[in-house]
């Protein structure tokens, strides 16, 4: 009876061991993927441009889109064409209004400096 109760507190002994090696090897590669995870996020980050550039080429890009938009309605308007609003879209249009009262300031200002 002793060697059976023996017998079964090693076997016990045995699996505890044997489930704590696994949790331990479990946890370490959870920590790895985490370390990987991070390490990813950061060059992500540094690849990253700072908040002000973006800001900058957004706006850089945005200024280029409104030239573009009135160059075209003035091509178009030197050229004959009748319906020049049919040829952009609603949100093209706005952004046309917006340019068009962004070149008025500029004349404003340009002829306030004078």
């Amino acid at each position: 009876m002793r060697s059976q109760i023996s017998d079964n507190t090693e076997s016990l002994k045995k699996r505890l061991d044997e489930n704590i090696r696994n949790k331990k090897l479990a946890m370490k590669e959870s920590e790895q993927q985490h370390r990987n995870k991070l390490q990813e996020i950061e060059e992500r980050v540094q690849q990253r441009p700072l908040m002000m550039d973006q800001t900058n080429t957004k706006q850089k890009e945005k200024m280029a889109r409104l030239e573009n938009l009135l160059k075209i309605k003035e091509t178009a308007k030197a050229n004959g064409v009748k319906n020049i609003d049919g040829l952009f879209t609603p949100e093209e249009r706005d952004l046309l209004i917006e340019a068009e009262l962004l070149q008025t300031k500029r004349k404003d200002l340009n002829l306030k400096k004078k």
